[in-house]
């Protein structure tokens, strides 16, 4: 009764945030508040009645693992909004790590049909899932990178928990008994020859080693804003926020911090948004 009680007060919840967006139009709230009505319903509805492996959802078709698991995306980018960006030009240049299945891309596209994206995952069952999206929506100017980002290049443990791909970390302290894989790792500087408008981060523990490459990397030069999730674990080691706040300094980067989600354990989210600032 306590989980029917606060899936129907997350619902409405929810539905309050759509309708008083202010980045969206009114047609569009419409159209989102239907497609997360029905991805909510069918996620009640999963594995009592119904036994789905993809939905449609604002015109596109999407692939998923598990339906709650999409359900906890579409809040978090499209209701939440956590990676909205304005952008002068209808064509930005966006670089995605830690694209999951491939929703924040859909999200990306569906803001900005003409944006370029380059997407770094390095789960490979995700990555076939992420693949089959781009595919089915015949999304142009998308490329997978399928590797795990950090400060060297090699091999790395990937460790996978069932059930929770999202929370797939290559943090040993934070493993916590999923399924360890060995996954390519690879320097994100390597990957950056062009201008980037926006570089989107969530890469669960990571971003220390992200960002201690693109601090010894002339290609950071090219990343004109940035947004970003910074996961706070206790005891975590090379994952210092200092070392991020840093580069932003080093680099002419302004930027505001604001709590995302917090946990019993200590566990914390934080959205970091950051632009360079005007020379």
């Amino acid at each position: 009764m306590k989980n029917i009680q606060h899936r129907i007060k997350k619902y409405f919840l929810n539905i309050a945030k759509i309708f008083f967006s202010k980045n969206t139009k009114i047609l569009e709230k419409v159209s989102l508040f239907y497609f997360y009505t029905k991805i909510a319903f069918a996620n009640f509805l999963n594995g009592r009645i119904l036994h789905l492996k993809s939905i449609k959802f604002l015109g596109f078709k999407i692939y998923f693992k598990t339906i709650s698991e999409l359900e906890m995306l579409i809040e978090e980018i499209f209701i939440d909004e956590a990676y909205y960006f304005k952008f002068k030009k209808n064509n930005p240049t966006i670089y995605d790590c830690g694209g999951n299945i491939g929703v924040s891309v859909l999200y990306f596209k569906h803001l900005y049909p003409g944006a370029k994206i380059k997407v770094f995952e390095p789960s490979p069952d995700v990555v076939a899932l992420l693949e089959k999206n781009i595919e089915a929506n015949n999304l142009k100017g998308v490329s997978v990178c399928s590797t795990a980002l950090s400060d060297s290049e090699g091999t790395v443990s990937l460790f996978i928990r069932e059930g929770m791909s999202l929370a797939s970390t290559t943090s040993l302290e934070e493993r916590r008994g999923g399924t360890e894989v060995t996954v390519r790792k690879s320097k994100l500087s390597e990957y950056i020859d062009e201008d980037v408008d926006l570089l989107k981060i969530d890469v669960q523990l990571s971003e220390g080693s992200v960002f201690k490459d693109l601090s010894a990397a002339a290609s950071s030069k090219n990343i004109k804003s940035i947004l970003m999730e910074y996961h706070y674990a206790f005891g975590v080691e090379d994952n210092n926020l200092s070392d991020i706040l840093n580069f932003f300094e080093k680099n002419s980067f302004s930027y505001k911090i604001s709590l995302n989600a917090e946990k019993p354990d200590g566990f914390k989210t934080y959205i970091i948004e950051a632009s360079k600032k005007p020379v």
